[in-house]
């Protein structure tokens, strides 16, 4: 499952397909615990990276059941967003960022930065600068210590919060 997942968010979905077709026909479906909640996931994820971002929500909602209420909130918000449904990627992520969740670590080592980085974009596209600044903030503090590949994008968010300080604050 994880394999297949990864595969599809590296944006290869024939060699996602692969492996789930590979694991379909090796295990059992009585021994595939939480099986359809996994490929639910699993196809919208296949679904973001063939261009099919309703298809994606669609099969995210349906992944979305257990016991973790943020687990599915990063990948939803990243349909909307390539369904350029931007009131729902903001709900969804600031959904993620403010909901307690005592197993946060098991997603924020992936999304979190990501969800950080794209609601600074968000709220600065929609001209609502203090909360731009906020989450550009908080993902170049996150990310400070990131990898060089990574640097660039820390800079580019220290960069927009400069150009924003200039700009007037809260909602046109």
């Amino acid at each position: 499952g994880l394999l297949a997942q990864f595969y599809a968010l590296a944006e290869e979905p024939d060699r996602a397909r692969a492996v789930l077709e590979a694991y379909e026909a090796a295990v059992e479906p009585e021994l595939r615990f939480n099986y359809e909640e996994a490929r639910h996931t699993l196809l919208g994820l296949l679904a973001l990276a063939e261009g099919r971002p309703q298809d994606a929500v669609t099969e995210l909602w349906a992944g979305d059941v257990g016991a973790c209420s943020i687990c599915q909130l990063p990948l939803l918000g990243m349909a909307y967003d390539q369904a350029g449904q931007t009131d729902s990627v903001i709900a969804l992520y600031e959904r993620y960022v403010n909901t307690p969740w005592m197993g946060r670590e098991n997603t924020d080592w992936l999304a979190l930065g990501f969800v950080y980085e794209r609601l600074g974009q968000v709220y600065a596209e929609r001209g609502e600068t203090e909360r731009a600044m906020d989450y550009y903030g908080r993902f170049a503090e996150l990310w400070e210590d990131a990898d060089p590949e990574l640097q660039p994008r820390v800079e580019q968010a220290r960069r927009e919060m400069t150009r924003l300080a200039g700009e007037p604050r809260g909602n046109p």
